[in-house]
C-alpha cells in the first residue's frame, strides 16, 4: 500500500474537495497524493496526524501495523489486571519485555472477540509461554 493509499483511506467517503479544503491543501495537490505523482512534505503529514490523533505514524509512513489505534481504557485495565493474577497463580515473575508481549498479545485477542473476554486457560498458556525459559 503506498503513501496515496494510506491517504485515500484516511479520506476515506468524503469529497475530495472537502477533504483538501479541510486538510488545507488544493484538490489537484491531494489528486497528485493519491496518485503518487508527488509525494506529501513532513508538514502535511504532521498535519493528518494531528486532525486524526487515533492515527498511527508509523503506519501513515510506511504502511506499517494497524491504521488506528484507540485504546480501551477498560479493557486495557482488564488485560494487566488478569496477566499479573495468572503470574501470582502460576508462581513466575515477567520481564517487562514479556509483559508487554503479553499485554499486546490479550489485547489483540480481547478486541477480536465480541465480548472482549479471553477464557482462563487461554490467558494461562499465554502466560506460561511467554514465561517459559
Amino acid at each position: 500500500m503506498t503513501i496515496g493509499d494510506r491517504i485515500k483511506q484516511i479520506r476515506g467517503s468524503e469529497s475530495r474537495e472537502k477533504f483538501a479544503v479541510l486538510t488545507g491543501i488544493s484538490k489537484n495537490t491531494l489528486v497528485n497524493y493519491e496518485k503518487c505523482n508527488s509525494s506529501p512534505d513532513a508538514a502535511y503529514l504532521n498535519r493528518l496526524l494531528e486532525m486524526f490523533p487515533d492515527l498511527s505514524p508509523k503506519w501513515l509512513l510506511v504502511g506499517d501495523e494497524i491504521m488506528k489505534y484507540h485504546l480501551d481504557d477498560a479493557l486495557l485495565e482488564s488485560v494487566i489486571e488478569t496477566i499479573e493474577e495468572q503470574l501470582q497463580v502460576i508462581g513466575k515473575t515477567a520481564t517487562p519485555r514479556q509483559k508487554a508481549q503479553l499485554i499486546i498479545a490479550m489485547y489483540d485477542l480481547s478486541c477480536e472477540n465480541e465480548k472482549h473476554v479471553i477464557d482462563k486457560k487461554t490467558v494461562l498458556r499465554l502466560v506460561r509461554l511467554a514465561t517459559a525459559a
